[in-house]
């Protein structure tokens, strides 16, 4: 819990309008990087269901997809800045690089959830519907989507919730001119304002566990409607 300075840093005027900023980067980022690894995630399984693959190269993809999960974050980060450093310096500030690697961290994860989902593919209802003239995209909406929905917001809040915290990312194409709420929370610790880094802390805690709770409370969704 919020010490009483951490809670005394709330009257700032000067520190609210710092988390505030903060707190619309993040939001916004979060949002376009839960956004874009569902669409890719979707769209990518949906290809390799309606492809003529084998079950060997579907296999192959799906571990493939898979592999930089195993892989520390703050290693690749590490690396990537080691090795691209002097590439990486004309992106900084850049919002697209920051969705983009953080799209990169968080899709094989997603990937892994969706997968199964999307696998359990109804042809009987699908053969009907296109027999009554019904596009892919209208019987895609009409018997797969009830069935999606609650597990995609589920998986879409927990990405959400995880970019939030988020700091390989930002610290690679992050600019001093906007920052998000992890690079905020650093930079007080470097500058010792420890009171402040304890309310930042206390917010980005406030808001994962409400996208937990979101991811959990529609996950329950989902298994109920299925039984």
């Amino acid at each position: 819990f919020p010490s009483h300075e951490a809670l005394h840093a709330f009257g700032s005027v000067e520190f609210i309008s710092q988390l505030w900023s903060a707190l619309k980067v993040s939001l916004g980022i979060s949002f376009l990087t839960s956004s874009f690894v569902l669409f890719l995630g979707v769209t990518l399984i949906l290809s390799l269901r309606s492809s003529f693959l084998s079950v060997r190269w579907r296999v192959f993809v799906q571990l493939l997809s898979g592999a930089p999960a195993g892989v520390s974050v703050l290693i690749l980060a590490l690396g990537v800045w080691l090795a691209y450093g002097r590439w990486i310096d004309p992106f900084e500030g850049s919002l697209l690089a920051i969705v983009m690697i953080q799209s990169c961290i968080f899709f094989p994860l997603a990937f892994r959830m969706l997968w199964p989902l999307f696998m359990k593919e109804d042809q009987v209802s699908y053969q009907a519907a296109w027999t009554l003239g019904s596009s892919w995209l209208e019987a895609f909406f009409e018997i797969e989507w009830p069935r999606v929905r609650f597990p995609l917001v589920a998986i879409g809040s927990g990405i959400f919730g995880a970019c939030l915290g988020e700091v390989a990312g930002v610290s690679l194409f992050g600019s001093s001119k906007w920052m998000p709420l992890s690079l905020l929370l650093s930079h007080k610790m470097q500058h010792y304002r420890f009171a402040e880094a304890q309310a930042i802390a206390a917010l980005m805690f406030i808001l994962a566990m409400s996208s937990l709770g979101f991811a959990i409370v529609f996950w329950n969704l989902h298994r109920n409607q299925m039984r």
